[in-house]
């Protein structure tokens, strides 16, 4: 089922230290529950990016294109010995500081023919139609493979409004489903985290106050684009 499950979000980011990010959560959720996919010890976030042989979505990201999209495989899952607990086929969309989400749910089967670059049905799927459409136009293949543990929370008083921690950040260039372990590779060092703060309207100022008491600096970064940065060094060509 197609899902436009995020519209009109801003997003500022945070890099900073492990322990940093540790004060700042126990500073701001208090009156924040637990994302729907969190038992409690956070999840692992697995995405696959697709590109095109000379990373269109990736230059477009890097040189800070005011409307850009890109395209993604993503999975939830407490750990990497377990199945994924949910799989979406996804487009992030950005239009200068606005972000707009759309996804459709698939299967394991669905996910692994994407993966493989085979024909993913129902083809009257928005999403996959989309997805189909662009592969063909843009020759599209798997660039990378981002995966970090995530603990995530939602405001019980304000919706639309939440703040994620992600640490363990890692790249692969493996496009399995579950990546093996042995192809995973540090983005950042083991003590980095990343914090967005993620929210519709107004954010309350005593989170933007926490965090200035802390000294962090919003940041433009991103995950994908250093993950690619990282398991391509010297540019295109993307691997099948």
């Amino acid at each position: 089922m197609t899902v436009p499950f995020v519209t009109n979000r801003r997003e500022i980011k945070y890099l900073v230290g492990a322990a940093e990010a540790e004060e700042f959560k126990s500073r701001v959720t208090d009156l924040f529950v637990r994302d729907t996919h969190d038992d409690g010890s956070g999840y692992l976030s697995h995405s696959v990016y697709f590109d095109s042989t000379d990373l269109t979505f990736f230059r477009q990201q890097i040189e800070g294109a005011p409307t850009r999209s890109k395209p993604r495989l993503r999975t939830y899952r407490p750990s990497l010995d377990t199945p994924p607990s949910a799989i979406f086929l996804e487009f992030k969309h950005r239009d200068a500081d606005i972000i707009t989400k759309e996804r459709t749910a698939l299967n394991a089967d669905q996910a692994e023919r994407l993966l493989r670059g085979d024909l993913v049905a129902p083809l009257d799927d928005a999403i996959i139609e989309k997805f189909a459409t662009l592969r063909e136009r843009m020759s599209l293949m798997n660039c990378v493979s981002i995966l970090y543990h995530r603990t995530a929370f939602a405001s019980t008083d304000q919706p639309g409004l939440r703040i994620t921690f992600d640490c363990r950040l890692q790249y692969s260039g493996s496009f399995d489903l579950t990546p093996p372990l042995g192809t995973l590779k540090p983005i950042e060092l083991a003590d980095r985290a990343v914090i967005e703060l993620k929210f519709n309207g107004d954010l309350p100022a005593w989170i933007t106050n926490a965090a200035a008491e802390l000294g962090f600096q919003p940041s433009a970064y991103s995950k994908y684009a250093n993950g690619v940065q990282r398991a391509h060094p010297h540019g295109p060509p993307v691997t099948p």
